[in-house]
């Protein structure tokens, strides 16, 4: 989602803004923008361009001075991708400058009361609003920080923003509300706002995160923090773990690659820390929530990690006879909940900032259930909010497109299913899953080396705009992400159906020219697999099977099988998942997208 960022010190702004900018490109963008202030002007110097930080660094061109300034990587809401849309915003002096990541929901009420109030607006953003209603409080005979506490009481939505102002050199005043928004600061007197840290994480040292309902101010110099009373609040700066190394792409081409070749390493991280060498699961954090007389799983998600929660739905069912629910954060939220005291309620999400799976969390703290998180980046708000956390050890991943992360979900989710069976009194089918799991990372190292054959099978499949992507049981988990990757990736349009639902419909668009990727490594529904492709096949589709199982009648209604070698039902799944990031990303090559930021698209999606 949007980038928001400040600096105030002793440096020129400008460079360091815009290295922070493509620091945290991955987030996705559509235009960009930074502000200073130059002691030589009587205003504000702005550059906002649509497109990348590169082309706004060329917009640019080493002008521009000043030692404190704002800076914004955007993903449209409202109104389109253009230069004057692209954040910082003005007043109507051009003297004050802001930048903001969220929705203000009431925009549109403030915006007609501030026009008929004289003010001048400039774009077709909600964002602006925020300038204005700050410079009425100024022209009030507010100070900033108070004009900042006043004008955020009358905004209703989501919102993480900072503002600067020529009339206060050297301050930069943020809010937060159910958007992210950290400090971070050196040991020399710089001090940044940002809503992701691995836009500063090579120079800064310390962080202190903003929470909700509190204003921030900072100098080269002092942190204020208050609510939005004015009192003020205690500050607690955390040390920052992290290696910019591990977020370069290491010679491969792309990030996406490169985090498909890192699973081995990621699974065995958290392998490592949550899995004893006789598969047994180490899981304090969540005996510690979990209710004694448990009646029921929800597993709450968007995007990738929802199909995560798909297949921790099956594999929880089955190895503990609970019933589980597994549903998109943005549907669940918007209906009548049975959730209380006895539903284990586990929010899922790579960066812990899904705004709408925060807010299924809230719901779900509300009716009473305990809540574990699933996350991937520590300190964030499903971290904070959660009654315990399980982080997905997945490290920085870069590429908007998630891999090495949703396969350190679906393996923290096996690892839930695995610890509840335990705690079920299931020891004997869960010590041999846990001995299993502990094979995955050698596994995912074979499955790599499918890579060659992925790019092959790209360069014969790419051209076709429309695929259907098949699986039954776990495999339809796999299914799922499997679209999603060929849409995201490669801007393919490809459909997730349920096998055995193919000949309700579906099946009337088979032919020569709609490939069918099918996933096949559950045993019980083998024979049905083949019955499905035997009918995707007499009517002259294009059959690719990925497979941990051998099949003769399978293999003869193929048109290409890639096969791994097996460890088990519950396992396999998880394996598949690497030639299906593999094609998608070939695939992704041979179309000639933008693989790391595929277009409309962001890393995190912090709005509704």
């Amino acid at each position: 989602m949007c980038g928001v960022l400040g600096y105030v010190g002793d440096r020129q702004a400008i460079p360091i803004l815009l290295q922070a900018l493509r620091n945290i490109a991955y987030r996705g963008y559509d235009s960009c923008g930074l502000t200073v202030d130059d002691a030589t002007s009587d205003a504000l110097t702005t550059f906002r361009a649509v497109g990348s930080p590169d082309r706004l660094t060329e917009l640019v061109n080493g002008n521009g001075n000043g030692t404190f300034g704002v800076a914004h990587t955007r993903w449209a809401t409202h109104g389109e991708p253009t230069d004057y849309n692209a954040h910082p915003h003005a007043d109507c002096t051009g003297k004050l400058a802001v930048v903001h990541n969220g929705i203000i929901e009431n925009f549109m009420s403030l915006r007609d009361e501030l026009i008929a109030g004289g003010h001048t607006f400039r774009s077709d953003t909600d964002t602006e609003v925020i300038a204005h209603l700050i410079e009425e409080e100024i022209a009030s005979g507010a100070q900033l920080e108070e004009a900042v506490r006043r004008a955020t009481a009358r905004l209703e939505g989501s919102y993480a923003f900072v503002v600067m102002s020529k009339a206060d050199p050297g301050r930069l005043v943020g809010a937060r509300l159910d958007c992210p928004l950290l400090i971070a600061s050196d040991q020399n007197g710089q001090r940044f706002f940002t809503s992701d840290i691995a836009a500063v994480m090579d120079i800064c040292s310390e962080m202190l995160i903003v929470s909700d309902g509190q204003v921030a101010s900072i100098t080269p110099h002092e942190t204020t923090l208050t609510d939005l009373a004015g009192n003020e609040m205690e500050q607690q700066f955390e040390r920052i773990a992290g290696d910019r190394e591990l977020a370069e792409r290491g010679g491969f081409p792309h990030f996406m690659l490169k985090e498909i070749f890192d699973q081995p390493k990621s699974v065995k991280e958290l392998l490592r820390e949550r899995l004893t060498s006789g598969g047994v699961t180490r899981l304090p954090e969540l005996d510690e929530i979990l209710p004694d007389d448990i009646e029921q799983v929800v597993l709450m998600a968007c995007g990738t990690a929802s199909y995560a929660c798909a297949f921790g739905k099956v594999i929880i069912e089955e190895l503990t006879g609970l019933p589980v629910l597994a549903e998109a954060g943005s549907e669940f939220r918007y209906r009548r909940q049975f959730l209380d005291s006895k539903s284990l309620f586990v929010a899922i999400s790579q960066s812990g900032e899904t705004a709408d799976t925060i807010a299924s969390l809230r719901a779900a703290r509300e009716a009473g259930a305990p809540v574990l998180g699933v996350v991937n980046v520590v300190g964030t708000t499903i971290a904070r909010e959660a009654d315990a956390v399980i982080y997905s050890r997945g490290g920085p991943e870069c590429a908007v497109p998630s891999t090495k992360v949703f396969m350190n979900q679906l393996l923290s989710v096996a690892l839930i299913g695995l610890h509840l069976a335990y705690r079920r009194g299931e020891t004997e089918a869960a010590a041999q899953l846990g001995q299993q799991l502990l094979r995955l990372p050698t596994k995912i190292e074979e499955a790599l080396e499918l890579a060659a054959e992925m790019r092959t099978l790209a360069e014969r499949f790419a051209r076709f705009q429309n695929w259907f992507v098949i699986g039954r049981g776990l495999d339809e988990a796999l299914a799922r992400e499997a679209a999603l990757k060929l849409k995201e990736v490669a801007y393919i349009h490809a459909e997730a159906i349920a096998a055995g639902e193919l000949k309700h419909g579906p099946i009337a668009l088979i032919d020569e020219d709609m490939p069918v990727l099918a996933f096949v490594s559950q045993p019980q529904v083998q024979s049905k697999m083949a019955n499905n492709l035997q009918e995707v096949a007499a009517r002259r589709g294009q059959v690719i099977v990925f497979s941990t199982i051998g099949d003769a009648a399978i293999d003869a209604a193929a048109n290409s099988v890639s096969r791994i070698p097996t460890i088990s039902p519950y396992v396999d799944p998880m394996l598949l998942a690497v030639p299906l990031q593999l094609l998608s990303y070939y695939c992704g090559i041979q179309r000639g997208t933008n693989i790391d930021y595929p277009r409309n698209l962001a890393k995190s999606v912090t709005v509704e």
